[in-house]
């Protein structure tokens, strides 16, 4: 077996050693084409910065949909706040109701209800008198 891996190391031991070169690389040594012409470090540094064009596009895409990310997740946030806000002061209207309709023994709604018809009553009464003497003093001033 020796003697088969010596014959092919003095055949051609560099080409054995050393890779083919990509011939559908035109920047690869030895790649068909490549003469050495300063158009293809050109292009080279074309394709470098169109690469890091890209690179850069694809970052600010990334932040750009992390952007959108938090800024729905935000909204989420806000109108969880807003239905837990809205379903606090039903609750609350609600209970305030429910003392409200409570009956007490006296047969009143409650003792706010009373206070407030007893001070309209009043305020009726006071405004009944104030017009009247309005009149009254109005008509004897007039003659």
């Amino acid at each position: 077996m020796d003697s088969c891996i010596d014959q092919l190391l003095s055949h051609n031991p560099i080409n054995l050693l050393t890779p083919p070169a990509n011939q559908n690389d035109p920047f690869a040594l030895g790649a068909r084409g490549c003469t050495g012409d300063p158009s293809h470090d050109e292009e080279r540094e074309n394709k470098e910065e169109r690469e890091e064009e890209e690179e850069r596009e694809e970052q600010e895409d990334e932040e750009e949909e992390e952007e959108e990310e938090e800024e729905e997740e935000e909204e989420e946030e806000e109108a969880m706040l807003v239905v837990l806000v809205r379903e606090e002061v039903a609750m609350s209207l609600k209970s305030l109701s429910l003392r409200h309709n409570e009956q007490t023994p006296a047969g009143w709604r409650c003792l706010g209800c009373f206070l407030h018809r007893v001070w309209l009553f009043f305020n009726l009464l006071f405004s009944i008198f104030s017009g009247l003497v309005g009149l009254v003093c109005g008509c004897v001033f007039l003659n």
